[in-house]
């Protein structure tokens, strides 16, 4: 140790700027194998919890190519109810601005109220406080008004938002001002994204997002969902040219298709970063052979093996792998932070919005680091440091 010190460690200090060059490129390096780790368990995770949260009860989903499902066909799918309740739907996101100046992206869901109940659970404060669940047509009556909205009581509570206050609903470019007509318990849809759901009649979510005559889609739930396979079969069988039908998951799918594109970019970059890390170690360990020719005949003349200096050069290549992997730990978690944010963003613009949250740094994402960082570093340096051996 008092050897590798005085050898190395006083020889990477005098050449400092060498030094803190090969070990930004390996920290960038781990740094971003860590953040595609975390972000994708992150982006995933969140997606998949509102998803969930948001189809409640729905077995299947009936989606057009394009636009979305053409109102008008709504009738000619009458025969849909032999196979279980149907609901349409307008589910997108928008922006509500609250009385204290802070804006926020909501999951924003148009429901037919008088088809959708069985679907999701929508418990008002106002009748459960009265020991019952509101019915379909009180819900309704809440609704019924094109400045009319229902949001959760954890949102409200949270910005200080009371029954009947107004707040401004942004889609794309047009503010409009509605009215919180009920508040959702925490159950069924309100637990999506810490409750950051608007509720709407779909004629009015239809209006304020210029979607007169489509639908976002219509859910099926089927009255024997053991027979599903059998049933999505026949069903997409009947569907006129320019539908089909798919189970909510699929979404999910489709969202991780997005998501292992980006993070494939990102991984070609992370393997782009440590390969000049590892030309930075090898550059690095190989300045540092030439330099201390003179040093390492005395170390020979003095006793030491040729496994001594071998030892000594590659000792210094895991010295910097291990600074590296210390500051990229933390460098990913922050990347990562960064990722799961651009991927949110465009989850939530068109798919759901989703609370993506990137996980804590474990165990197993210390001995990746450590796995990739090290070995690798080793290798680089291995050349020079068998050069140095043989002096």
């Amino acid at each position: 140790m008092i050897l590798f010190r005085q050898f190395i460690v006083r020889a990477l200090r005098r050449d400092a700027r060498r030094s803190v060059v090969t070990v930004a490129g390996l920290t960038l390096g781990v740094a971003v194998v860590i953040a595609i780790r975390l972000a994708n368990t992150g982006s995933v995770r969140g997606f998949e919890t509102g998803l969930e949260v948001v189809a409640g009860k729905t077995s299947l989903e009936i989606v057009g190519a394009g636009v979305g499902v053409p109102e008008a066909q709504l009738s000619d799918l009458g025969w849909l109810a032999g196979y279980g309740r149907v609901s349409p739907v307008i589910a997108r996101t928008a922006t509500v601005r609250v009385p204290g100046g802070g804006e926020y992206t909501m999951q924003v869901l148009g429901v037919d109220v008088l088809r959708d109940q069985p679907f999701r659970e929508y418990q008002l404060v106002r009748f459960i406080r009265r020991g019952r669940d509101p019915r379909p047509q009180e819900l309704l009556t809440l609704l019924l008004d094109t400045e009319s909205v229902v949001l959760t009581e954890r949102f409200a509570s949270r910005h200080g938002i009371e029954l009947d206050a107004s707040v401004e609903l942004v889609v794309g470019d047009r503010v409009h001002d509605v009215v919180v007509r009920g508040l959702l318990l925490d159950e069924g849809p309100a637990r999506v994204v810490e409750g950051q759901l608007v509720l709407l009649d779909i004629a009015v979510a239809q209006l304020l997002f210029d979607r007169i005559g489509w639908l976002d889609r219509v859910e099926i739930q089927l009255f024997e969902p053991e027979a599903i396979d059998a049933v999505e079969a026949a069903i997409a069988a009947r569907l006129p040219e320019g539908l089909r039908i798919q189970r909510p998951a699929e979404r999910g799918r489709q969202v991780e298709k997005m998501l292992a594109a980006f993070h494939f970019n990102l991984t070609a970059l992370s393997y782009i970063a440590l390969v000049v890390g590892l030309f930075l170690v090898y550059n690095t360990v190989a300045v540092s052979v030439i330099s201390r020719r003179s040093e390492i005949g005395t170390l020979r003349a003095l006793g030491a093996t040729r496994r001594v200096v071998l030892g000594l050069f590659l000792g210094e290549a895991a010295a910097l792998a291990a600074v590296g992997v210390v500051l990229g730990l933390p460098a990913g978690w922050f990347l990562a932070e960064a990722a799961v944010r651009l991927t949110t963003t465009t989850v939530n613009a068109l798919y759901i919005t989703s609370a993506a949250t990137v996980p804590a740094l474990s165990a197993v994402d210390i001995g990746l680091a450590c796995a990739v960082a090290i070995p690798l570093a080793l290798a680089a340096a291995a050349i020079p440091a068998m050069e140095g051996a043989r002096m």
